[in-house]
């Protein structure tokens, strides 16, 4: 799958914004605020990505048989990351809150153009 969004920069920011800030969860709010230093000087990129991570969590949240098609994928990306990649970076033990996965695949869609229309 072709990637557009800098995963590796997005999640090392967001243990840094968690270390600075003492939390232990990357939450669809660290991602979102790592998302907004990482493509600071792109505030189209910006405004569109943020709105697309809002709506496939709301979709997520309140609509079950909402099936968001990056899901699985980005599943895979952060568990290997929590896994694997985290530790180079930490010793701490971080977890991932229930609406990162559907905020990081809103972003990376919009990223990638291929934003997933809801019904």
């Amino acid at each position: 799958m072709e990637e557009n969004l800098d995963i590796p920069k997005l999640l090392r920011t967001c243990i840094v914004l968690l270390e600075y800030s003492r939390e232990k969860t990357i939450s669809a709010r660290t991602i979102q605020s790592a998302f907004r230093i990482v493509y600071s000087d792109d505030n189209e990129i910006l405004k569109q990505g943020i709105m697309a991570g809002t709506k496939y969590v709301t979709e997520y949240v309140y609509n079950t048989d909402t099936k968001i098609n990056t899901f699985n994928h980005y599943k895979n990306v952060l568990r290997n990351f929590m896994q694997n990649d985290i530790r180079v970076l930490t010793t701490q033990e971080y977890r991932l809150g229930s609406n990162s996965i559907p905020y990081l695949c809103g972003i990376a869609d919009t990223l990638n153009n291929r934003v997933q229309q809801f019904n």
